[in-house]
């Protein structure tokens, strides 16, 4: 009788962690999916219309394992998506999207001082980094939706321009 319960309580813990697990993978991949979106509703100036979409996520995320998987799938107006990472903003080069995760969060005026107004969104996964630079900040929700706000200011000053649908959408208080 012994064996038999504790196999069923191992595997409830199996069930009930692999159930945690795909909860997990899907918030990265919602991310993925919401940066992949910004793309579509944010204009740039029309020099930055060719060549690669470059996206670089500064530090190590499961977001950036996401977004890769992505874009071997989709484009940006016909246009090869990039995905780097990079450990700083010391290291980072020109890129249309610029993903701040939560454990790097602390960088955020590194990242906004090496970019000063340059044409680069600034997308940080905590909450709040609007009010410290970033044009967009992911918000979770007491039921654990994902929003996101959004700067316009901010954009402007980067010369960037939202759609009026992606404003629409957008977390206000």
């Amino acid at each position: 009788m012994r064996p038999i319960f504790f196999r069923i309580v191992i595997i409830l813990n199996m069930i009930i962690w692999s159930h945690y697990s795909m909860a997990q993978i899907t918030n990265y991949k919602a991310y993925s999916i919401f940066i992949y979106s910004f793309s579509k509703y944010i204009n740039w100036p029309p020099e930055l219309n060719e060549g690669d979409f470059v996206i670089t996520v500064i530090g190590k995320s499961k977001v950036t394992d996401e977004l890769i998987l992505m874009a071997e799938k989709k484009n940006v107006g016909g246009r090869k998506i990039v995905v780097k990472q990079v450990e700083n903003a010391a290291q980072m080069d020109f890129s249309h999207i610029v993903f701040l995760p939560e454990g790097k969060s602390t960088a955020i005026e590194e990242v906004t001082a090496k970019i000063g107004n340059k044409p680069m969104l600034i997308v940080s996964e905590r909450d709040g980094l609007i009010r410290k630079g970033a044009c967009i900040s992911f918000i979770v929700l007491e039921d654990n939706s994902l929003r996101f706000e959004v700067d316009e200011d901010t954009l402007h000053t980067h010369q960037l321009k939202a759609a009026k649908s992606l404003l629409a959408l957008a977390y206000k208080e």
